[in-house]
């Protein structure tokens, strides 16, 4: 007699990118996302690019995203949050301060629309 699969969870066989898939399917919303994005500007810290002949730019660290995944409990393991950064980036909501770069190998990132998330 077969046990069946509990409820959200898929087969252990399944690719991990899959599961995670499977799991963050409730980031598709665009408020689902702009929620994380709200509460990532108000708990992930800052910091300044100084620049000599433009305006300064504010960035966070691919790492303190990442710890910052792990510690809300929005994913369990250091893969997770690289395919959940990268996933992000995906939709546009933060990008790399190099345009080349891709999360997290590119470290530096800032938020694409700020303005539209409320400073805390």
């Amino acid at each position: 007699e077969e046990n069946p699969v509990p409820a959200g969870e898929l087969e252990p066989d399944v690719p991990l990118n899959v599961k995670f898939i499977h799991q963050i399917h409730f980031l598709s919303s665009a408020d689902s996302i702009s929620a994380l994005v709200a509460r990532m500007v108000a708990e992930i810290p800052m910091h300044t690019l100084l620049r000599v002949f433009s305006n300064h730019v504010s960035y966070f660290r691919a790492s303190e995203a990442m710890h910052f995944f792990l510690r809300i409990g929005i994913v369990h393991s250091y893969e997770e949050a690289v395919l959940l950064g990268q996933f992000l980036q995906l939709t546009g909501a933060i990008q790399p301060l190099n345009p080349r770069g891709e999360f997290p190998s590119a470290v530096k990132f800032i938020f694409s629309n700020p303005g539209s998330v409320e400073e805390h």
